[in-house]
């Protein structure tokens, strides 16, 4: 962990990262984890800091586990002509869930991600699932 102190007023605070190790799908991942906190005082980890933790631990997992970029996927649904409620729709997602991808926050799971593959590779698949979503489902 490496800290570096800030005084802001009276109070002192220190950055710090500290880098983080996983095994994923067998193969060792790390990322930065990064934060700031009150020098003896718990960690703070402010919304900016939390959203680029998540990136940075998202990009390690899909190094280890495959998947599209975050841009890969939003350019794909853009030049099909999809909005992200519309590409949720079609791979079972929520909206929040696909948005988090797009943001780089979330890897979808090994059958999401093989879907995504199937329909950015292979259009019949893509106007396959169009069709499907036209259908009302056996769960309605």
């Amino acid at each position: 962990m490496k800290d570096e102190e800030i005084r802001v007023g009276g109070t002192e605070y220190r950055n710090y990262t500290l880098l983080q190790h996983k095994r994923i799908n067998g193969k060792e991942t790390s990322w930065s984890k990064e934060g700031v906190r009150k020098v003896g005082g718990p960690v703070i980890e402010t919304p900016a800091h939390k959203k680029a933790n998540l990136r940075r631990r998202s990009a390690a997992k899909r190094a280890a586990v495959g998947g599209p970029l975050p841009d890969e996927l939003r350019d794909w649904r853009e030049k099909n002509g999809l909005s992200q409620r519309e590409a949720s729709h079609l791979f079972g997602l929520s909206e929040h869930a696909f948005q988090k991808y797009e943001a780089g926050t979330a890897v979808p799971s090994g059958a999401g991600r093989m879907l995504q593959r199937l329909a950015r590779e292979m259009p019949e698949v893509l106007a396959r699932l169009r069709e499907l979503a036209q259908q009302p489902s056996s769960d309605d």
